[in-house]
């Protein structure tokens, strides 16, 4: 194993950040600092997909509210960015106001599982979110949303995001399928899942503070974490122009689906 003392918390209590971080040896951060490198080269050469690699990959060694935990600065930090970089900034928030008005309270009330329910169920829905996020991509459905439908379908969507985002941290997909249906230009969807992804995680990790999940020593190890993640992100963008995107991007979705179906396996086997 790659924890020295594996902690499993009962249902009801959270899981202590710090006391499993200080219980991890070497070969254990070693392949954390191996993950979010990964993660940072993901968002380097495809722009997105940072906690989509990092959270199932840690959770094969660790709790995975932990995995969820240390990615805080890094998501955060990032989507920040990517946010204020865009045009026309106050436009695309009055636009997505609604999602995100939905978003927030939905993913923090579903912290509420997450901290309720056992490290195997959690790494059990996080395998299902992963498997379904790869034969999605493997078998994509373009379609178009007609904007007289974008009104009422906007906090639908917050809704929807927001209940998977709260027990899993992956909000992510939902909103991404979302605005590339509604075509947006790519300067503005930068702008916009910036925004709202922001907004996401602001919620989730407010929710786990309020449950004594995220304490200083997730704080600290999120903090060390951004050094990985920014190294994989600057390799990413150099990548970028040397490889064949839709390549990288199927030899990532093999390897997340035998992620998806070890997390699977564990979760059942730690239930029986």
């Amino acid at each position: 194993s790659l924890v020295a003392h594996p902690v499993r918390p009962a249902i009801g209590l959270p899981c202590h950040v710090s006391d499993q971080l200080f219980q991890l040896g070497l070969i254990a951060y070693v392949f954390a600092a191996s993950a979010f490198f990964a993660g940072g080269l993901m968002k380097g050469v495809v722009g997105v997909g940072l906690p989509l690699v990092v959270v199932p990959v840690l959770s094969l060694a660790v709790d995975p509210r932990l995995a969820i935990s240390v990615m805080m600065i890094p998501i955060l930090a990032s989507n920040f960015l990517q946010a204020i970089r865009g045009r026309d900034r106050l436009a695309t928030l009055r636009r997505f106001l609604p999602l995100i008005l939905t978003l927030m309270p939905t993913t923090f009330l579903g912290t509420y599982m997450l901290v309720s329910i056992t490290a195997e169920s959690v790494a059990l829905i996080l395998g299902f979110l992963v498997i379904l996020y790869c034969v999605m991509e493997l078998v994509p459905l373009s379609f178009h949303l007609p904007e007289r439908f974008e009104k009422p379908a906007t906090p639908a969507v917050g809704l929807i995001a927001g209940a998977v985002g709260g027990v899993s941290s992956f909000y992510g997909p939902t909103i991404f399928m979302y605005l590339n249906a509604l075509r947006l230009h790519k300067d503005d969807f930068v702008t916009a899942i910036g925004m709202i992804y922001v907004s996401g995680a602001a919620a989730l990790y407010g929710g786990l503070a309020l449950h004594g999940v995220l304490d200083a020593g997730a704080v600290l190890a999120s903090l060390a974490a951004s050094l990985p993640v920014l190294l994989g992100l600057l390799a990413g963008r150099r990548l970028r122009h040397h490889i064949s995107q839709r390549n990288f991007e199927r030899l990532l979705l093999a390897i997340l689906f035998v992620i998806g179906l070890t997390l699977i396996t564990r979760g059942i086997n730690g239930m029986n």
